[in-house]
Parts: C-alpha cells; structure tokens; sequence
C-alpha cells in the first residue's frame, strides 16, 4: 500500500511546517530584541496584511508552473 501523501496533502503539511518555524523563530528573534530581523521575518509570511493561516491565501509551487 502507497501512504504517500497527495500533493495538496503534502503542500499543506509543508505550509504548516514552514509557517510554524518561522513563527518560532521571529518569537525566538523578538525575546532577543532583534527587531529588524523579526521584522523581515514577518515581512516574509505576511501577505498584504494578512497571515496566510488566518486568510485565503494560495502558495504556488514550483512544479505547478508551467515554464511554457
């Protein structure tokens, strides 16, 4: 049997992945009072405003790109 999962399955596994790092480490950079680099932190997850786990918004892949 196959378990490997489906490509939206694995993007949001991926998403989710990739979201919580940074948030650990933007709260890890803002204890350290680093702020400009929390602050590009953000500036990288944050799309027009809205955090992409709390609004529509859709991560493109390389693979669903056609280079045509």
């Amino acid at each position: 049997m196959d378990n490997t999962p489906t490509a939206p399955e694995a993007y949001q596994e991926s998403i989710d992945t990739m979201g919580n790092h940074i948030h650990e480490r933007f709260m890890e950079f803002i204890k350290d009072e680093d702020l400009e680099t929390s602050k590009s932190l953000m500036d990288e997850w944050i799309v027009d405003g809205v955090d992409p786990f709390d609004g529509e918004v859709e991560f493109i892949w390389v693979d669903q790109i056609d280079l045509d």
